[in-house]
Parts: C-alpha cells; sequence; structure tokens
C-alpha cells in the first residue's frame, strides 16, 4: 500500500494535469455547441467501431455453429426434395397409366368408374391367395368390387378399412368368375385349382360347346362386378370325356400375378339401382 503512495505521489504533478486537462475539455464541451457536437459525433462513432468490432468478433466466435445449423437444415431439405421428387413420379406413374389404360382400352367407361390402386402385398404360392392394395373406403372402395388390369381379370375386393383393401385373387379355390367364350358367348365359369399360378381352369362347359384351343375366354358381364370386355386368357387344352358331362378346359391367364404391381378397381356406376330393381323383380 505504501509504494501504492508513494508512486502516486510521485506523479502527483502529472495526474493533477491530466484531471485539470479534463475539467477543462468538459467546460469547453458544455459550454459551446460546435465543441459538443464534434465531441458527441466522435464519441458515437468511436463507440459504434467498438461495438462493430466486438459484433465481429462475436460471429466470428460462432461461425462453426451458425455452419453446423445450416448445414443440417440443407440435409433436411435434401431429405425433404428427395420425398417430393419420388412422390412426384410416383403420381406421374400413376397419371400415365390411368392414361394410357384408358387410351388404349376397349373397356366401356361409361357405366364403370376404375380407382387405381398400387399392391402393397401378393400371394400365389398358396390355395387361397389374396392381394392387398393401398386404397380403400374413403377412395370409394367396397367389398364386391372387381379388380383388373389393362390385361384382364385380377380378383374380388373382399374387406375394407378406410385406407386399405384386402381382394381375394383370382389364385385363390374360392372365388368363381362368370365368364363366358368370346366367339360363342358360351356361358362358364373360371376357377383355379390351386395347382398352376398361369393356368386356370373353365367349368359347366356341355361337351356339345364349340371350343378349341386358342379361343378367348373374358367375363359374362352379367354381375356388373367387371366390364363385359375384360378378358381372361385363352384356351390352353380341351379334353371331351365320355364319362363326363362337361368338357375339360383348362385357360392359360393373360395376366402374370408373380409381377403384379398396379390394378384398377372397377366401381359399377349403376349396380346398385339394377340389384334393387331385381330384388323387387324376384318378390313378384
Amino acid at each position: 500500500m505504501q509504494e501504492l503512495f508513494a508512486f502516486i505521489y510521485r506523479l502527483r504533478v502529472l495526474l493533477v494535469f491530466v484531471l485539470l486537462e479534463v475539467v477543462c475539455m468538459l467546460l469547453i464541451i458544455n459550454n459551446n455547441s460546435y465543441q459538443k457536437a464534434v465531441f458527441f459525433t466522435s464519441a458515437n462513432r468511436a463507440v459504434g467501431g467498438m461495438m462493430q468490432t466486438t459484433a465481429d468478433l462475436e460471429d466470428y466466435v460462432t461461425l462453426k455453429d451458425d455452419n453446423d445449423k445450416l448445414l443440417a437444415e440443407n440435409a433436411t431439405l435434401r431429405q425433404q426434395l428427395l420425398e417430393y421428387e419420388k412422390l412426384s413420379a410416383l403420381l406421374q406413374e400413376q397419371l400415365d397409366t390411368t392414361f394410357q389404360f384408358q387410351k388404349d382400352s376397349l373397356y366401356d367407361t361409361s357405366n364403370y368408374r376404375f380407382i387405381p390402386a398400387n399392391v402393397i402385398n401378393n400371394s400365389t404360392l398358396k390355395a387361397k391367395n389374396h392381394i392387398t392394395i393401398d386404397k380403400g373406403e374413403q377412395d370409394g372402395v367396397k367389398p364386391g368390387m372387381g379388380l383388373i388390369t389393362s390385361q384382364g381379370v385380377v380378383g374380388q375386393v373382399k374387406a375394407t378399412s378406410n385406407s386399405f383393401a384386402t381382394c381375394y385373387s383370382l389364385l385363390n379355390t374360392n372365388l368363381k368368375v362368370s365368364a363366358k367364350l368370346t366367339k360363342n358367348d358360351a356361358l362358364c365359369t373360371v376357377t383355379w385349382d390351386g395347382q398352376n399360378p398361369a393356368v386356370g381352369q373353365v367349368n359347366y362347359l356341355a361337351r356339345h360347346i364349340d371350343v378349341a384351343v386358342g379361343d378367348t375366354v373374358g367375363v359374362s358381364g352379367y354381375n356388373a362386378l367387371y366390364p363385359p370386355e375384360v378378358l381372361i386368357g385363352t384356351i390352353k387344352s380341351v379334353e371331351n370325356l365320355s364319362s363326363e358331362t362337361f368338357l375339360k378346359v383348362e385357360v392359360e391367364l393373360f395376366e402374370d400375378f408373380s409381377k403384379l404391381s398396379f390394378v384398377y378397381v372397377v366401381s359399377p356406376l349403376f349396380k346398385d339401382e339394377k340389384d334393387s330393381l331385381e330384388q323387387v323383380s324376384l318378390k313378384e
């Protein structure tokens, strides 16, 4: 402490001089408007420069954190962009497929509405195979509606939830499709015996019916599940056994179920009206 007092004592003249200079400057600045303006302008400039320097230093110190945040945001935006591009491509593919289907199809679209759907699950190795699609009640899909592709019959809707539906595959031993020979309109039923997924069975063709290998089999159109122009396959073999009432006929299916990825759910526009009228007529 004595050394501090000794130091101040040695500099007493200089300190008194500095103090008097400060007092003089304050008196000059306070009593002269020009000097006051110059002082505050210079002070503001100096303070502003100091503040700018401080801000620059803070920005430099936090630069790494800001860079990390930008990198994280860029990664998130890139992921969202990829998802949007994927969704856009999927929607475009569905639109193109729908347009091509309607352009190339011979199906009667005036009495039907076709709901496009993606196949998200499909089995072919069981006796009772099913198909799951990504459309449900909110899309207008109901139990009993038919499933087709541009190749032909695929199956029938079994049950629905809000966003999905499970369907009987044509490769299901429980499913029976009302059909006919396209060349002579001979009625029959197409089923599957659980063996070859590429071959179905044509039932109830009487032995006198004219049928040959290569003939085309399509739906009958009587139950309104499918447009009457929808096909099923071509006759693969015919056996006329004297011991049997009906011909033993196999049909090679047009649809390759092992590659099934996209289908149309058939929504008949006037089926309810037709069914109601038929129910009334049957009661009389």
